[in-house]
């Protein structure tokens, strides 16, 4: 991370979303910020003694990518040829 915002003069979420997301039409990823409200974003519920409460399923770092299907279907598609590599 560190060396890609040094050699780019980019912040890491920014560097990913032209050079990656956008350039291969990934229009639902990004890097994971809990305070973003995400529409349609599904997430999974827990229960303890009878209350139900939002599950935290993992954890994550501030370099976390979320996706979608479609997305990581683009994501797969580019790396094959190296569309992303270029």
């Amino acid at each position: 991370v560190l060396l890609i915002e040094k050699l780019s003069s980019q912040e890491y979420k920014d560097f990913l979303r032209v050079h990656v997301f956008e350039k291969i039409g990934m229009k639902s990823s990004r890097i994971i910020d809990n305070r973003d409200i995400i529409m349609h974003r599904a997430n999974g519920y827990a229960m303890s003694n009878g209350v139900f409460y939002n599950a935290r399923l993992f954890e994550f770092d501030e370099f976390s990518i979320i996706s979608n299907i479609d997305d990581f279907a683009r994501m797969y598609e580019a790396f094959i040829p190296g569309v992303v590599l270029k």
